[in-house]
């Protein structure tokens, strides 16, 4: 895995220090931004949240059936505490959900998740996803990116991240298989208060639209 858990970087896995630091270094409005320009959800959507950590996507996804997963148990724990009369959480893996729930959900969200993932990791991910959309539905990806003539700093702070496969906007693109269609990305550098990229990428399992895309 292209994930560096040891030592000091352990200490974001607590969800007290993960929630603070998001607070101090995440823009107010990043997530509405995210939600608005790219999530997109209709009323009464079935939203896999991949990754979901705290759930702190949540609060900004009205009218939306919301299954969060995490592979970290002290993450689902919060979550189920403070928003478990309103969504689902469940600790696990997205490969271990194909049997339990296939071609069932309108959308798919994975925040802050790819970069902690080589390419075979990624791409097994991709695979899953695909299995649990419904045709139409989409996956949404937000990850850290290189880019040419980027802010030092931004490149600086990024070389300190948790996760050890930031890739370029096309290292991105080449992850998805057949399985699912590559419809739009973006890197936007509004979403921090520190200098920092993102690339957000919008993906759609062939077949009928089940949501706007």
């Amino acid at each position: 895995m292209g994930e560096n858990v040891s030592g000091i970087y352990s200490i974001l896995n607590r969800p007290a220090i993960f929630g603070a630091f998001h607070r101090l270094v995440v823009r107010r409005d990043a997530r509405r931004v995210l939600v608005d320009e790219y999530i997109r959800p209709n009323a009464g959507d079935r939203l896999l949240d991949i990754g979901c950590g705290p759930a702190s996507m949540l609060p900004y996804l009205k009218d939306v059936n919301y299954t969060g997963l995490d592979l970290e148990e002290n993450f689902i724990k919060q979550a189920t505490v403070k928003y478990g009369g309103r969504a689902t959480f469940i600790h696990a893996r997205v490969q271990d959900l194909a049997a339990k729930f296939d071609c069932e959900f309108d959308l798919a969200i994975t925040i802050g998740v790819v970069h902690h993932l080589d390419d075979g990791e990624a791409k097994e991910l991709f695979r899953a996803v695909s299995k649990l959309l419904k045709p139409g539905g989409r996956l949404v990806v937000s990850d850290p990116v290189f880019r040419e003539r980027q802010n030092p700093l931004a490149r600086m702070v990024m070389s300190f991240d948790r996760g050890k496969s930031i890739r370029t906007k096309e290292g991105y693109a080449r992850l998805a298989g057949p399985e699912l269609e590559h419809v739009r990305t973006d890197v936007r550098s509004d979403f921090m208060r520190i200098p920092y990229d993102h690339c957000i990428s919008v993906y759609q399992k062939p077949g009928p639209t089940a949501s706007t895309p």
